[in-house]
């Protein structure tokens, strides 16, 4: 007689994301293995509704499982019977070693779901290269995804959760005292109260900049490190800590949400950094020999061929571009 499956809901791991993404994996293989009971389902259940990221993940690893199963070529379909229980040509071989073998391939896909690359491709919104998105999100917050961004979202009566996978996003919170917001990625976590504010993932931490009222912003660490933000106040978030609180002047820190990168006076390997992202292809330079060079103005973002024509009007710089998706940037 099947006994129930064992799924801890209550264990600490590193990162939260993770940890649904390894237990739905779990679920999955136990479900696929034919020896799933009325119990499990109830636990099933359970887990499900102790998250609003588990339904989420879930759904996208069955989706992913549906295209292994459609595999066309028969030594694939060989493969992946041959992991079923109830398809083995040895019978008297133990359920569990197919379920090993099914655990396997779902170990691999989780694998490939962690990759940044491949959960940008699965997020429920995301903005191509060179490109802003406008969302509006169910309960009537607005989201604004920055250049090559994705996010996941998952509303519950309880909560509002934001996944910024990648990129940048400027939300305006619509108020809900009884669901707090929170934008969440795999550095720290930023939970609105009742605000405008931005949060940028990239090179190792997550930045937070607040426009109005305030956000409180923590570290993902065994104690709790958190700062509340006002506005005109900015903080980058580490592993393990939070920078000193920073002012800002709110119309440059958001004026990309205009399209805009407004220079005072501002290195040009940091103007390219940013337009680089917004570059459909190569963006080359080496930024220790452009770091002296200095460019000030409001340069277009979204425009990035004829931002770089216009900074070489104004610069000593040579542009040379050898294909649509290759440019090379070099002092003159």
């Amino acid at each position: 007689m099947s006994t129930p499956f064992n799924m801890s809901l209550n264990e600490a791991p590193a990162s939260a994301a993770d940890d649904a993404l390894l237990q739905a994996t779990h679920w999955h293989a136990h479900f696929q293995s034919g020896e799933a009971v009325q119990a499990d389902y109830e636990a099933f259940e359970k887990w499900k509704d102790a998250h609003p990221e588990h339904v989420s993940v879930y759904q996208k690893l069955s989706s992913l499982w549906s295209g292994v199963e459609a595999v066309d070529t028969q030594a694939g379909k060989a493969t992946i019977q041959a992991m079923m229980p109830g398809k083995r040509k040895n019978p008297g071989r133990k359920t569990t070693s197919g379920l090993l073998g099914l655990a396997v391939v779902l170990f691999g896909t989780w694998l490939g779901m962690r990759s940044e690359y491949t959960q940008y491709y699965l997020a429920d919104h995301r903005s191509k290269t060179g490109e802003q998105s406008h969302i509006i999100l169910a309960d009537h917050s607005a989201v604004l995804l920055d250049t090559h961004s994705a996010i996941n979202v998952s509303f519950s009566s309880q909560t509002r959760h934001i996944a910024l996978i990648k990129g940048a996003l400027f939300i305006e919170v619509a108020k809900d005292a009884s669901r707090p917001l929170i934008v969440e990625t795999d550095i720290g976590s930023a939970q609105a109260l009742g605000t405008q504010f931005s949060v940028e993932k990239g090179f190792g931490k997550m930045t937070v900049s607040v426009k109005e009222s305030h956000v409180k912003v923590c570290a993902k660490t065994k104690e709790a490190v958190c700062v509340t933000l006002a506005p005109g106040e900015e903080v980058d978030v580490a592993r393990d800590h939070l920078s000193p609180v920073r002012q800002i002047d709110p119309i440059v820190a958001f004026a990309w949400t205009k399209g805009d990168l407004i220079a005072d006076n501002l290195p040009l390997d940091m103007v390219l950094e940013r337009l680089n992202r917004y570059k459909t292809g190569k963006l080359s330079y080496d930024a220790d020999a452009l770091h002296a060079v200095r460019v000030s103005g409001v340069l277009k973002l979204t425009e990035v061929d004829q931002t770089l024509q216009h900074i070489s009007q104004t610069v000593p710089i040579q542009i040379d571009s050898f294909t649509a998706y290759w440019t090379t940037v070099r002092t003159k």
